[in-house]
C-alpha cells in the first residue's frame, strides 16, 4: 500500500502527478498539509477500506490551495468508498473518468467552474452543488437514476448517455429548471 502521508511535502509544491499503476492507496491523515498544491492529478490506483477518505485531499486542512484535481482509473474496491462525498471551496476544475464502482457523487464545490465526468459506467446518483460551474460535460456514463444539480450559470453543458443493448431502461431525471430553462 502507497501511503500519500509519505509524499515529500515541500513549500513550493505546486503541481503532482501520481501514476500508481493500479496500486493500494492511503489517503493523507490529518498531520498532512501540502500548502502549496494548487494541480493534483491521480491516475490508476485502487481505494479499498483502509484506504481512507478521498474527501479529504479538497478539504483546506489538506490542501488549502487545490483548484484543479484530475481522478482518472479509479477502483473504488469496498462497500463504503462506493459514495464519493467531495467538499472544497478552492476547486476550480474537477475530471473524474473510469471511476470504477463509484455508484453515487455528492460534490459540493461553490467556486467550482469546470466539472467532466467520463466513462463512469456505474454511477447512478450525481448530486451538485456548484453555483458559478460554467461548464459540465457528463459523457459515456450510464446513469439509472437521477442528476440532482442547480446551475444557474452554465454556458457550456454536454451531456452524453450510453445504452447497452442487454439494457433496455435508459432513464434519467434532469429537472429543467435547475437548468435554467423553463
Amino acid at each position: 500500500m502507497i501511503s500519500l502521508d509519505e509524499l515529500p511535502s515541500s513549500a513550493k509544491l505546486e503541481t503532482m502527478r501520481l501514476f500508481l499503476g493500479c496500486a493500494r492507496v492511503r489517503f493523507p491523515s490529518t498531520s498532512v498539509i501540502f500548502t502549496s498544491l494548487t494541480d493534483l492529478a491521480l491516475q490508476w490506483l485502487k481505494v479499498t477500506a483502509d484506504s481512507g477518505d478521498l474527501g479529504r485531499l479538497l478539504l483546506s486542512e489538506c490542501c488549502p490551495r487545490l483548484q484543479k484535481l484530475r481522478l482518472h482509473s479509479i477502483m473504488l474496491k469496498h462497500s463504503g468508498t462506493k459514495e464519493l462525498v467531495l467538499q472544497t471551496s478552492t476547486l476550480l476544475e474537477l475530471t473524474m473518468s473510469d471511476m470504477d464502482k463509484m455508484e453515487s457523487l455528492e460534490l459540493r464545490a461553490p467556486n467550482l467552474r469546470a466539472l467532466e465526468i467520463t466513462c463512469c459506467g456505474e454511477l447512478k446518483v450525481l448530486m451538485l452543488s456548484a453555483c458559478i460551474l460554467e461548464q459540465l460535460i457528463f459523457s459515456r456514463n450510464c446513469l439509472e437514476a437521477a442528476i440532482d444539480v442547480d446551475l444557474p450559470c452554465v454556458k457550456q453543458l454536454e451531456i452524453n448517455l450510453v445504452s447497452h443493448t442487454y439494457i433496455d431502461i435508459n432513464d434519467m431525471l434532469v429537472p429543467l429548471g435547475s437548468l435554467g430553462v423553463d
